[in-house]
C-alpha cells in the first residue's frame, strides 16, 4: 500500500465506515522527523496532512463516528483537531505527545496535559467537549499529589480505567477504575513491585488488558496482564511482550 523506504510508517487508524487510513511516517527511523499522513485505500492516493512541511505531527486518531481526525503536533503546541465534515480546526495545548481518547459516543475525549505541582511536572487528565468546545479537568483536582497516566474509556462510556501514581510514594503506577464524574470505583492493581500502563478494554468491555513491568531494574522484560471485570482476577497472557491489541 505505501513505500516507506528508510523511513518507518506506524500508528495506523482507519476512519470508520470508509475506505481510508491515516497514518504517521518516522523519516529515516522513529527517532526521525514525523509527519501524519492519509491515504484512500481504493483509489492509493496518498496526501499530506499538512501541507506545510514545516509543521511536524504524529499520533492520528479518527474519532468514533469518522467525523474528526486529531493529531499530535509539536509544531503546533498540542493536539490539532480538524473536523472532516466542514473543515474547522482547533488547537488544544499540551506538551505531552498522546493520542487523545475518544469518549465511546464521539461527544467528547480525554487527554493528558503536564502541570508543575510541588516544584515537579504532573501530568493531569482533562477533558474536551465537543459541543461546548469546552476544556475541563476530567479526574481529581490540579492540586491534588496523583500523577495519571493515559486512561482507558469502557466501551459503555460509563467507566474509566486509568493508571495511577502517589507522588512522593515511588514511582511505579497502579490501575484506578473511576466513573465519569470522576470518582474512584476500586483499584484493579495494588501490587507495588510493578508499574503498569497501556491500557486497552476488549470491545466487549468484559476484560481488561494492561502492560506491567516489575520495577527491579535487573527485570526489563514487560508482561501482558488480563483482568475480568465481573471476578477480579488476574491472568498473565504473555511475558516479554507488549503492543497487543484485541481483535475486533
Amino acid at each position: 500500500m505505501v513505500a516507506c523506504g528508510e523511513s518507518v510508517c506506524s500508528e495506523i487508524t482507519w476512519q470508520p465506515e470508509k475506505p481510508r487510513i491515516a497514518y504517521s511516517i518516522y523519516k529515516n527511523g522513529f527517532q526521525g522527523i514525523p509527519g501524519v499522513w492519509t491515504m484512500d485505500v481504493l483509489t492509493q492516493e496518498v496526501t499530506r496532512f499538512f501541507a506545510d512541511l514545516q509543521i511536524f505531527s504524529q499520533f492520528p486518531l479518527f474519532s468514533p463516528d469518522g467525523s474528526y481526525l486529531s493529531v499530535y503536533s509539536p509544531s503546533l503546541g498540542g493536539i490539532y483537531l480538524k473536523n472532516l465534515r466542514d473543515g474547522s480546526s482547533s488547537v488544544l495545548e499540551t506538551s505531552i505527545p498522546q493520542t487523545v481518547i475518544w469518549s465511546p459516543n464521539n461527544g467528547s475525549f480525554l487527554f493528558l496535559r503536564s502541570i508543575q505541582l510541588e516544584g515537579q511536572p504532573v501530568d493531569k487528565i482533562y477533558r474536551f467537549d465537543l459541543s461546548r468546545n469546552e476544556i475541563s479537568l476530567a479526574i481529581g483536582s490540579e492540586d491534588d499529589l496523583l500523577n495519571y497516566g493515559t486512561p482507558a474509556w469502557h466501551p459503555d462510556g460509563d467507566l474509566i480505567a486509568i493508571p495511577v501514581r502517589q507522588l512522593g510514594g515511588g514511582l511505579n503506577s497502579q490501575i484506578w477504575l473511576f466513573d465519569t464524574r470522576g470518582n474512584v470505583l476500586q483499584a484493579i492493581t495494588e501490587d507495588e513491585v510493578y508499574t503498569h500502563g497501556g491500557l486497552r478494554w476488549r470491545t466487549d468491555g468484559k476484560q481488561l488488558m494492561m502492560i506491567r513491568l516489575s520495577m527491579d531494574s535487573s527485570i526489563q522484560q514487560p508482561e501482558i496482564i488480563v483482568w475480568e471485570m465481573q471476578t477480579g482476577v488476574r491472568t498473565l497472557i504473555a511475558e516479554d511482550a507488549a503492543g497487543a491489541v484485541w481483535l475486533p
